[in-house]
């Protein structure tokens, strides 16, 4: 990949992102990486007058929005580095981010950025969101957790699949960490949305999003909303699971200590 040099034009020009992603195959192929490639570069600009605005108008207090700012920074700089990496690699990738699509209520949510996501997956793209800090209509602003993104994803439209990568391979009944930890292979969820097994969790103390707990109610959310129609894993990045899952593959062959599934009991 070319180094930036006008933040967005030069790759517009190039790939005649402004002709549009409609027409010959070999057309549309180029034109969507080009506009891959433009997001890059406007986003990375995006985050470098951030930086920089923030610095020059919150010099003299530290105010909410300015750690909102601060925060934003930080993801999106990850955002952009993510979706460059998959760029690279030949997907089609677009980050998305939540702040000005998404709106919480006291944390609720009032209005979700679901369309958008569609809308690009519709035209061959993959949005990549991620946590984010939104508005809030109450307190101002919120931490909207990627967790809750994806389980309103889910509740929107129909989600085949949806997969928690983790630095552990899967959920134990207690703190990994702790040597009488047991790997759990499958979370059942009843009807009443309660699991037929006792865990105990523990987060990272800079995690202001739920940590590991929040991704189990959420996996239990999404199972029963959809009547078991959703698939969810829990997996380690880098394990051998992770592409025959995310690949949707047969998981009877995979070592079943490497991957936890939350399905629906009926």
């Amino acid at each position: 990949m070319e180094q930036d040099r006008s933040f967005g034009h030069h790759h517009a020009k190039e790939y005649e992102v402004n002709n549009g992603v409609k027409g010959l195959p070999e057309e549309v192929k180029r034109r969507r990486y080009g506009m891959c490639l433009t997001r890059i570069s406007v986003t990375k600009v995006m985050c470098l007058t951030c930086i920089y605005v923030t610095k020059v108008m919150c010099l003299t207090r530290i105010s909410v929005t300015k750690v909102m700012c601060l925060t934003r920074i930080s993801v999106t700089k990850l955002n952009h580095l993510v979706v460059r990496s998959l760029v690279e690699n030949d997907v089609n990738a677009i980050g998305l981010p939540a702040a000005g699509f998404w709106v919480t209520d006291t944390g609720k949510i009032s209005r979700h950025g679901v369309t958008g996501i569609m809308e690009l997956l519709d035209n061959g793209f993959v949005p990549v969101l991620h946590g984010d800090c939104v508005l809030d209509i109450s307190k101002g602003c919120h931490i909207l957790s990627g967790d809750v993104i994806i389980k309103t994803l889910c509740k929107e439209h129909l989600v085949n699949r949806v997969v928690f990568l983790s630095d552990v391979t899967g959920v134990y009944d207690k703190p990994p960490s702790e040597t009488d930890a047991k790997h759990i292979s499958k979370i059942c969820v009843g009807e009443n949305g309660k699991i037929m097994a006792d865990i105990s969790t523990t987060s990272s103390p800079y995690d202001v999003t739920g940590g590991m707990l929040l991704k189990i109610c959420t996996a239990m959310d999404i199972v029963t909303g959809s009547g078991g129609k959703t698939k969810v894993y829990v997996t380690k990045v880098g394990s051998g699971s992770v592409n025959p899952i995310c690949l949707g593959l047969d998981t009877g062959q995979l070592d079943h200590t490497t991957f936890t599934e939350i399905i629906h009991q009926t």
